[in-house]
């Protein structure tokens, strides 16, 4: 009679588990020769990967494909045709087995079969490389014929590429297999809305070749990988380009999962090269040691996708002055939207990518007059990534688009001024630079109630990065000409890109509580628009904030930071230390702020559009100054990003209240900090 050789495959494949049957009675017993009983019996070995349960049904699709899931775990199946190889434990001896049984538990049968104690194995059978110096050899190539899959469930035909080996147990005839790759699953998030589609993706490493012959000593399951030659990277591709969700925190994973050798990858080895509809090639190394485990998903930090072209939104001109400004696509995967994170976006050959853009002028705006055309730009062209401004004699603000066909893609603030200067602030010992004026504004003190209009600037919205002109025929007032107003954000106004190509409309709520960027769950990213520390560092409303370290958090200039290049939006705490520390004084229209202890600096009460405002009007103009900063609030019971401001009231004894919670809806002036004194 024959006897059966049990091989337990307990395969624990992408976080499926699988627990080990009882052993078949039926043993081979030791001998010190094979006799041919033996090698006979040795002819067909039986492997079992355990049972289905009633709620893990059977569920068999491809090779070596998957079960049901059961409490997130995915059971391996054996499918009709699968093969393994069996090596003796000096290599010197194999053979090939294959099944005819689709399964948990089937028998694999050999022609010839091996006997001998120690043994080896590798499935499948096809990528096994033989035993060297006791260690098994496994191609990886296979991983190559993965096919782009987004969530665990649906790996199912992918599994067969996955490689496993075993060594022969203490019980002779029990093998249990053990894999040899792990799973990266890959989240990224078109956070802006633009309509991200991703057609491949590449993952390389700059040392190894993942889809070269991998070595597993069986004695420690260790496994190593040969060094980069032309194997070093695995390309996987969508049939269909996938749209990739706008969602900053994913309500359901879904991802593109890929396999790769389960080994610790060092810093900055591995590399995401990302490639959408387009033809657009964006990277994402991976900065930090990397541990795949065998069987195991490493799901990686969403990458939050931000495009945008040039670097800064705010360009300061002189009258009459000429500049060229960069308006090449950039990217950057920062979830803090960081601007020092550019890069080029490249093309499928390593360039530049092109893209063919066009310029359009939306507004100009001197300060005291509705100006029209060529008031404050007097000319303008576009020659590849390379805008070219002139500006006219007059000072003012204007706002010049480029766009692919009809669609803007970014928007520039045309800022022509004498160079703002800079006052050194020293609020209780903490020293940084001011700028001397509001955004936008083309004076920083006023001689005269009659010159208070030149020092008024423009408006921001929270976390946007264009402005809202204004014009003020007298002192006592401001009026709106090329703006438009949306109330409340209606469907597909409440994304980053929306706000993007309708760079001058303002977005109001029927609700204080409701942010313009309407993503209930995206609380987190809303809070880094502009840079400042996101997370509960204030507490509403007692403003903890105030006394927070200089450094508590990082603190970064974004993408959508309005300031011209060498400042940002300051965060609120440098308010709130002018605010305890300082007593203002009336000054036309406005209040003399001491800054340092002796001198003063002009803040316009120039007031705000409110967060419900149904019109474009300003409220509180010549009362109260609402002065944007870069920090968010942390309001109990608020929904969304919020900003804090500086809030000061123009009463028969001028004062300044210290920062108070405003929407991000509502629409205040700003003014920035250097930099470099930060």
């Amino acid at each position: 009679m024959k006897k059966i050789i049990s091989i337990i495959a307990a395969a624990t494949v992408l976080l499926w588990s699988c627990h080990k049957e009882d052993q078949i009675n039926n043993q081979i017993d030791n001998q010190s020769i094979v006799d041919p009983a033996i090698l006979e019996a040795a002819k067909t070995i039986h492997c079992v990967i355990p049972q289905e349960t009633e709620s893990q049904p059977s569920s068999v699709m491809s090779r070596t494909g998957l079960g049901a899931e059961d409490a997130g775990s995915y059971p391996v199946v054996w499918k009709n045709g699968d093969a393994i190889k069996l090596y003796t434990s000096d290599g010197s001896e194999n053979a090939e087995y294959t099944t005819s049984s689709d399964g948990a538990d089937a028998l694999f049968e050999s022609p010839t079969g091996i006997v001998g104690s120690g043994r080896l194995g590798v499935y499948p059978a096809d990528k096994a490389g033989g035993i060297s110096a006791g260690k098994i050899q496994v191609d990886m190539s296979g991983l190559a014929s993965q096919t782009a899959k987004d969530l665990m469930s649906d790996l199912d035909d992918n599994v067969q590429y996955f490689p496993m080996w075993a060594k022969e147990g203490a019980t002779p005839g029990e093998f249990s297999f053990n894999n040899i790759a792990g799973c990266i699953a890959l989240q990224l998030n078109d956070y802006q809305g633009l309509g991200l589609s991703i057609k491949k993706v590449k993952i390389s490493s700059a040392s190894m070749d993942i889809l070269g012959t991998a070595t597993v000593d069986p004695s420690t399951g260790t496994i190593t990988l040969p060094a980069k030659t032309d194997k070093n990277s695995i390309t996987i591709e969508y049939t269909t380009a996938k749209s990739i969700d706008t969602k900053y925190i994913e309500k359901s994973v879904e991802c593109l999962t890929i396999a790769i050798p389960a080994i610790t990858y060092p810093a900055n080895d591995l590399t995401f090269e990302i490639t959408d509809n387009d033809g657009r090639v964006f990277t994402q190394g991976v900065g930090a040691a990397l541990t795949i485990n065998p069987g195991k998903v490493k799901k990686m930090a969403k990458l939050q996708f931000t495009l945008r072209y040039g670097t800064e939104n705010c360009f300061i001109f002189a009258p009459n002055e000429t500049k060229v400004i960069d308006v090449t696509p950039k990217y950057t995967f920062s979830p803090r939207f960081a601007q020092s994170t550019l890069r080029n976006v490249q093309n499928t050959s390593g360039g530049t990518y092109s893209v063919a853009l066009t310029k359009e002028v939306l507004w100009e705006q001197l300060p005291t007059t509705n100006s029209g055309a060529e008031s404050v730009i007097k000319s303008s062209s576009i020659d590849g990534y390379n805008l070219s401004v002139t500006a006219g004699p007059d000072e003012g603000n204007a706002l010049i688009a480029i766009k692919e066909g009809d669609t803007i893609v970014w928007s520039f603030h045309i800022w022509v001024t004498d160079t703002p200067g800079d006052h050194l602030y020293n609020i209780s010992g903490d020293t940084f630079q001011m700028m001397d004026r509001n955004l936008g504004a083309v004076l920083a003190t006023p001689a005269s109630t009659d010159e208070a209009p030149y020092t008024y600037g423009v408006l921001y919205q929270w976390g946007r990065k264009d402005p809202i002109p204004t014009y003020s025929t007298e002192y006592t007032s401001r009026s709106f000409a090329h703006t438009t107003l949306v109330r409340p954000p209606v469907a597909g106004t409440h994304t980053i890109a929306w706000s993007i190509q309708h760079p001058t409309t303002v977005l109001t709520h029927t609700s204080s509580d409701k942010p313009w960027l309407a993503f209930d769950e995206n609380t987190a990213a809303n809070e880094s628009l502009w840079g400042a520390p996101k997370g509960g560092t204030l507490a509403y409303p007692t403003y903890t904030i105030k006394t927070a370290p200089k450094n508590a958090e990082p603190y970064v200039k974004t993408v959508y930071d309005p300031c011209p290049e060498g400042y940002q939006i300051p965060q609120a705490y440098r308010y709130t230390g002018i605010a305890n520390s300082t007593i203002p004084t009336r000054l036309f229209y406005g209040q003399a702020l001491v800054y340092d202890g002796a001198n003063t600096a002009y803040y316009p009460l120039t007031g705000a559009i409110g967060s419900t405002a149904s019109s474009l009007t300003v409220s509180n103009f010549g009362s109260r100054q609402y002065m944007a900063t870069a920090t968010p609030s942390d309001a109990s019971g608020k929904e969304g990003g919020r900003a804090l401001c500086l809030h000061t009231v123009h009463t028969s004894t001028p004062q300044v209240s210290g920062t108070a919670y405003s929407p991000m809806t509502t629409s205040s002036a700003a003014r920035c900090v250097k930099t470099s004194s930060l």
